[in-house]
Formats: structure tokens, C-alpha cells, sequence
């Protein structure tokens, strides 16, 4: 009540005797934005600044609220514990599936990022991008055990079959620390991709296969290539680095049951193209690839896109035990694509040598073996699937909730909500906004898409229809506090 017969007492204030000296103080209102932001067609007014940009004290509690954010999931080994990676929370909470209660929480530095457990489900994993960290949680008690110091911006991680080492990617510093779980003392750092973020064991234990979101250096004027690193976990060595042409922002990768194919996401962007072709399609378009785990083996890329609808920012995929279906999840359209991987294998099987690189562009195509898109809540991301295959659990990232899908009916049977909080601050609606492609051309790109996690994706881009000639993406890390703004 305190708080509140202040506000009132400001607001009389502000509504008596600011009402005289309004006009020559919204001039220089005015005229002090625009100095703030180079331009003078602004929206702006001086709340943007004056209060939803505060940093603490009283009107940042009002007008603020600590958001949940699940990034990333785990399930136990018998389904029915959800292990969930709350990355603004910076902890990780550990759910009652069947009650939907939050058991216990643990803090894990800053900017938690991947979870994984060991083989016994007794321990697990949380990498800390912002702290450098690893984490290594006892799920008995909830308490933490171990802490590794890693690279630069630890994100994926993975365990040896045999138990014996933890892989941590380091996404900044484009490195794999390859730690002995028995010593707890890192044996070597391997060299990466450029940005790092997701790894996965083969089904025999033998390859450790990481992805990469940026494009390797490459002259101006050449597309893109990203690397798909592999490391050969006999001896921790890398084996070979994939080149992935033409493609980039691979976030996640995983195997089908039997280990032919290792399945990852990526976006193939025109950024050679002039930006005006944007108006008639083919900006970024967004997909999937196959790598065949054999001698000889291709590197097939499909899209998932449509000719008028596109799926943007593809983040993460997963694949049932029975290797029939695989899910991938599209964080800026809110969206679950559902593909028939027998369809894909007979759609790849029909196509002549020579001619599966044409079909990396082909929109037209993803209704062969596409077969359900699911509407989610906002920013989709994290995967996992529960033991019997029969549930998907999905991490509604902007909801601050778990969505639960019948792999069956393919519809959305649950909600697990996360206990974040009700109102929707305007923080909160713009970084749905920024992450979400619902108001670009037919959602080909979210803001994201170029500035994954507030930064720039390495691309140069073809913005002369726009007087600019080419240019590089620039970084929005701290652009909050480095004038002129020009939001």
C-alpha cells in the first residue's frame, strides 16, 4: 500500500503542476529525443527510456517482472521427472511430470544453456554460457557436486557411451572441452566450427558430431559454409570437419535409432542476393540436413518451408526410438514441423545422381514428407521425448510453460506451466516481437534470425536496393545503453 499512495501522490503532482509548464517542456522533450536518436519521426516518448528502461529501484519493480524462459529439457530415465533449463531464471528446475509441480530448483550461474544426464539418471549436467561453466547436479538431493571451469560460452554438451568423458561446446571460443568425469579435470580443448552450439553421440558411441551457427571465413561474394565437426571418441581426436555449403545457424543435431543419418537443422539464406528480392521470396529459407553415417556418405539438404509459407529459425529436432518420425521446432513461427522420414527416405531414393543439390532450393517439395505442422505457444526451442515415445515435450520459451504433444494424434494433450508470472511487460511483448517472423514476408525471418541472441550472424548482405551497397550485420549487445538508439 506504501508503494501504491506514493504513485498516486507522484501522479497528482505531475497532473497539477506539470500541466503549466507542459508546452515549452515538451519541447524540449522533444528535442532532447530526438538529439537521443539522430532521427526525428520517432514513436518515442519519454517513458520509453524514463521507465521501462530503469534498472532498478521502484518503477522497475512495477513495470518489470522476473520471467521463467525453459530453453532446454531432460527427461528421467522413467519419464517422470522434467529436468528444465530456465534461462532468464538462471536455474534448473526439476518438474513433476504427473503432478506438474516444481520439486526443487537449483541455481546454475548465468545464462544456463543444455542439460544432459548420465547414463543412471543419478546426475546431471547444466553448461552456464555466461559463467564459463559447467554445473554437475545431484538429482537426489538437488544440490550441486561439481563444478568444470570450460571455455568460452559453454552450450551443448554430450557424454561418452562408457561414461568416462563429458564434451562441453564452447560457443564463443569455438572450442570442445573434453573433460574426464573420473579425474573432473579437463584432458583437452578441440578445435570447432565458428559459434558451436550443439553436439550429439552417435547410437554406437563412436562419432561425437557438433554443429556450428556461423559460416566459416570465406572470400566476399561466396556462400556461405558452415562446419559440422566430428570427433572420434576413442581417442577424443577430431576425425574430419563437414562442410555444410550454402547453409548456416545449424543449432542442434541429432541420430536416427539405427545411426544412418545424423539429422541437423539450418537456414539457407540468400545474402548475396539484393535485399529487394525479399518482396518476391527466397530471403532465408529453412530446413534440415541429412548426413549419411557411410563410406562415400552425402551431405542432403531439404527444405521444410512451403512456396508461400516459411518455418524460420529452426532450433532444435528430435527423432522417435522407431526412427518414423522427426520433429523439429520452428522458435519464430511458434510452430512443430512433423516429418515422415520413410517418406524422405523414398523421396531421396527416387531422385537421380547428381540432382540432390537442386532440390536444397526446392520449395515445393516439403508437402512429400511433411506431415502435420503444431501450433505452440511462443518461441518454441528445447526437445525431448519421453521414454516410450509416446509424448514430446516442448519448451514454450516466451510462455514460461512446457507443452506436452501426443506423438499419436499428433495434437497438443497438456500444459505444464512453469509458475512465471501473468503480466506481459513490454519487455516481455518485445522480445516476443524480436523473436518471432510474424511480420516479415510470408515469416521468412524474425529480427533473431540475423541477430541470434542479441548479436549478428557474420553475414555480409546485398543492400543496395536500399542505397547501402553491402553490409554486415551489426551487433545489438548493450545497444540499449550506447546512443543514438534509433529504435
Amino acid at each position: 500500500m506504501k508503494k501504491l499512495y506514493i504513485f498516486i501522490a507522484v501522479l497528482v503532482l505531475l497532473l497539477s503542476g506539470g500541466f503549466i509548464a507542459w508546452i515549452p517542456f515538451h519541447k524540449w522533450a522533444r528535442a532532447h529525443v530526438n538529439y537521443k536518436t539522430a532521427v526525428n519521426d520517432h514513436p518515442l516518448k519519454c517513458t520509453s527510456c524514463h521507465l521501462y528502461e530503469v534498472k532498478k529501484g521502484l518503477l522497475y519493480k512495477m513495470v518489470n517482472r522476473k520471467y521463467i524462459s525453459p530453453l532446454n529439457l531432460a527427461l528421467s530415465n522413467d519419464g517422470t521427472k522434467l529436468y528444465v533449463v530456465a534461462q532468464e531464471a538462471n536455474e534448473m528446475l526439476e518438474v513433476d511430470v504427473a503432478s506438474h509441480k516444481i520439486l526443487h530448483t537449483v541455481k546454475v550461474g548465468e545464462r544456463p544453456h543444455s542439460i544432459v544426464l548420465n547414463r543412471a539418471g543419478t546426475i546431471a549436467y547444466v553448461s552456464s554460457q555466461w559463467a564459463d561453466k559447467v554445473f554437475a547436479i545431484d538429482l537426489a538431493n538437488a544440490s550441486i557436486t561439481d563444478t568444470f571451469k570450460t571455455g568460452n560460452g559453454p552450450a551443448g554438451l554430450a557424454i561418452s557411451h562408457d561414461g568416462h568423458y563429458l564434451y562441453v561446446v564452447n560457443s564463443f571460443s569455438s572450442d570442445i572441452s573434453v573433460f574426464d568425469l573420473t579425474s573432473k579435470k579437463e584432458l583437452k580443448r578441440l578445435a570447432a566450427g565458428n559459434n558451436p552450439v550443439g553436439a550429439a553421440i552417435s547410437p554406437d558411441g563412436s562419432h561425437l558430431y557438433v554443429t556450428s551457427r556461423r559460416s566459416l571465413y570465406v572470400p566476399y561474394g561466396v556462400p556461405p559454409v558452415t562446419e559440422l565437426t566430428v570427433v572420434g571418441t576413442k581417442k577424443n581426436y577430431v576425425d574430419e570437419r563437414k562442410e555444410v555449403n550454402e547453409a548456416y545457424i545449424m543449432e542442434n543435431v541429432t541420430f536416427t535409432p539405427s545411426g544412418d543419418w545424423a539429422l541437423t537443422t539450418l537456414i539457407r539464406p540468400k545474402n548475396l542476393v539484393p535485399s529487394i528480392q525479399v518482396e518476391n521470396g527466397w530471403m532465408m529459407t529453412h530446413g534440415f540436413g541429412i548426413v549419411e553415417q557411410k563410406e562415400g556418405g552425402r551431405i542432403i539438404q531439404l527444405l521444410l518451408d512451403e512456396p508461400n509459407a516459411y518455418y524460420s529459425d529452426p532450433f532444435d529436432i528430435v527423432v522417435t526410438s522407431d526412427g518414423k518420425k522427426a520433429f523439429v521446432s520452428h522458435a519464430g513461427v511458434n510452430t512443430i514441423s512433423v516429418v515422415d522420414l520413410d517418406a524422405v527416405r523414398k523421396f531421396i531414393a527416387d531422385i537421380a545422381p547428381g540432382k540432390l543439390e537442386a532440390y536444397a532450393d526446392h520449395l515445393g517439395i516439403s508437402d512429400k514428407y511433411v506431415i502435420k505442422r503444431i501450433t505452440t505457444g511462443w518461441n518454441p526451442k528445447g526437445l525431448t521425448l519421453s521414454p516410450d515415445g509416446k509424448k514430446l515435450y516442448v519448451a514454450e520459451r516466451l510462455d514460461d510453460r512446457i507443452a506436452v504433444i501426443s506423438t499419436d494424434s499428433l495434437e497438443i494433450i497438456d500444459h505444464i506451466g512453469l509458475g512465471g508470472p501473468s503480466k506481459i511487460t513490454v519487455s516481455r511483448r518485445g522480445r516476443r516481437l524480436f523473436n518471432n517472423a510474424g511480420r516479415t514476408f510470408e515469416n521468412q525471418y524474425s529480427c533473431f534470425t540475423c541477430h541470434p541472441d542479441g548479436h549478428e550472424d557474420g553475414l555480409v548482405y546485398n543492400m543496395a536496393a536500399m542505397g547501402r551497397n553491402v553490409t554486415n550485420v551489426q551487433t545489438l549487445r548493450d545497444v540499449g545503453d550506447t546512443p543514438p538508439f534509433k529504435w
